[in-house]
């Protein structure tokens, strides 16, 4: 073969061929991620009973967990992968994991049962029904999901001190190494309506409640000149009780051999569930062993100290330690996923004027700043979702202003940019109205009686010549104070201070409940 032909040959191999692993490293990439994945019980059974499956489950894949990022799909599993950021936000996430795998399976179980009982009212002849309209109704009714929660640290591609790395691959980010497999080798140790959370994850949280309430017992992984003893000790007010929280819905299940993990030694399984009743069955089983789960208590903090001596990943450990007590923590930004808010701002029709709340100085980004609460939708309806919302938050109930001619959808008044823990986010204004016909005081009463002191310190009611005592920061001032709040060092902006689209979304709100049916003339 020619010289001319070999050259030729070798182009379109570099041209097709894809790139080594190696060149895709993020080299300089040192941080710890957190993963959730979410995946559906006994899904080869269900496949083969349960009609309408596939319209029913795309559910599953179509909503996302807005608490963190996707990251792939996995047959039937679906994946987040989210950086760590503080303690007490790990907490919160595993419990939102737990509430969305709830939510999620709820409403697949209503789309099944709906699927069922349309396809039943076709066979009222009396003629024979197609194998899959007679399935027991216990099939539906027992479709379940399951999740799995664990952490990993990665580093630099030549680091010595971590097992995973972090590449940078089409057509998703991929995760590689030791501890990225320990996680799916623990999402096979749980059954449905619970989380199964890796021991890393335990170890790190009761030792953070441990330095907290300053009593660690014998347990010496970190002293108190570490930086994660100071970071522990800094949790307090609503923060705490997310720990505490989460810490009394943990479970020590039994131990397991984990292919590959710990040398094949006892590895400790935790679940985590809210509701003792309908979670866990009494035949619960591991490896095909019944199980009784027993409550987490703070013995298991020098349990896992001792373990975590015997299997020799205590070095390992102390690195996750050293990261978390660090500044070093820098969210992750991915291209192919980004969070949607929803700012909710709500006018009184007894006033005209609209509420807006100031945020506490307990919080870690914004301190100070007047604002429109933003939530986040997870499932179902966006309209009953963000009323739902609302009236959790704030305990009272308003109306979202929807376009009926556009099927009900929100009335989106303008868009604007938001940033949350470093990245920046997209944010739909939308407007509702009160319900009850109350005057502005008696709605900030009752705010006040329900909402959480840490997150909320004030309430108004305005209208346009009220907001030109209001001072705008812009987006640069708001993207620094997120990076700063990563590293705790947000301070408290000034009184009377707002962000930039402020002053026009309280004018675009009473402009737009002015107008109604015309808002888009």
């Amino acid at each position: 073969m020619g010289t001319n032909m070999m050259t030729h040959i070798k182009k379109i191999q570099d041209l097709v061929s894809p790139p080594k692993i190696t060149e895709n490293i993020v080299a300089n990439d040192e941080r710890l991620y957190m993963f959730f994945s979410i995946d559906i019980c006994n899904s080869t059974q269900m496949k083969e009973t349960v009609a309408a499956w596939f319209e029913a489950t795309k559910l599953l894949y179509n909503e996302q967990f807005q608490f963190m990022h996707f990251w792939k799909y996995n047959g039937d599993e679906v994946l987040y992968a989210e950086p760590f950021s503080t303690v007490e936000a790990m907490a919160e996430t595993i419990s939102q994991a737990y509430i969305y795998i709830k939510s999620v399976r709820k409403a697949i179980q209503v789309q099944l049962m709906k699927a069922r009982n349309q396809q039943a009212s076709v066979c009222v002849d009396g003629s024979k029904c197609k194998k899959e309209d007679n399935v027991d109704q216990s099939a539906y009714e027992l479709f379940n999901l399951k999740g799995a929660f664990w952490i990993a640290r990665t580093n630099r591609a030549d680091g010595d001190n971590t097992k995973n790395l972090f590449v940078k691959s089409a057509p998703f980010d991929e995760f590689l190494g030791i501890n990225i497999d320990e996680g799916f080798r623990i999402s096979k140790k749980v059954s449905g309506s619970k989380l199964v959370i890796d021991s890393k994850i335990m170890f790190l949280l009761l030792l953070a409640q441990g330095i907290n309430e300053n009593d660690v017992g014998t347990c010496d992984v970190v002293n108190e000149s570490s930086a994660f003893w100071n970071c522990a000790r800094s949790i307090s007010g609503n923060g705490k009780k997310k720990l505490d929280s989460f810490l009394r819905c943990c479970y020590f299940a039994n131990y397991s051999n984990l292919k590959g993990v710990w040398g094949n030694k006892g590895y400790p399984i935790f679940w985590y569930y809210q509701d003792i009743e309908a979670d866990c069955d009494y035949d619960e089983q591991i490896d095909d062993n019944f199980v009784t789960p027993t409550q987490i208590t703070k013995e298991w903090l020098q349990k896992l100290n001792n373990i975590y001596k015997k299997v020799k990943v205590r070095d390992e450990f102390v690195n996750i330690l050293d990261y978390v007590g660090s500044s070093k923590r820098i969210e992750y930004r991915s291209e192919s996923f980004s969070r949607l808010y929803y700012s909710v701002a709500c006018l009184n029709p007894v006033s005209g004027k609209v509420l807006i709340a100031k945020r506490s100085l307990g919080r870690k980004h914004l301190k100070n700043v007047w604002e429109f609460s933003s939530f986040k939708h997870t499932t179902g309806s966006v309209v009953d979702s963000l009323e739902k919302r609302f009236d959790d938050e704030f305990g009272v109930k308003i109306k979202l202003c929807t376009d009926e001619e556009a099927e009900a959808n929100l009335v989106p008044l303008h868009f604007c940019t938001i940033y949350r823990n470093g990245q920046a986010h997209n944010s739909i204004l939308c407007t509702g109205e009160f319900l009850g016909s109350l005057s502005d005081s008696e709605i900030i009463n009752r705010i006040k009686s329900h909402v959480d002191a840490d997150r909320f310190a004030d309430f108004r009611f305005v209208d346009i010549e009220d907001i030109a005592e209001y001072t705008s920061i812009d987006l640069k001032d708001i993207e620094t104070d997120s990076f700063n709040a990563l590293s705790d060092l947000s301070t408290p902006f000034a009184e009377n201070v707002t962000a930039m689209y402020f002053k026009k979304s309280v004018k675009a709100v009473i402009n737009y409940h002015e107008k109604k049916s015309k808002w888009y003339e």
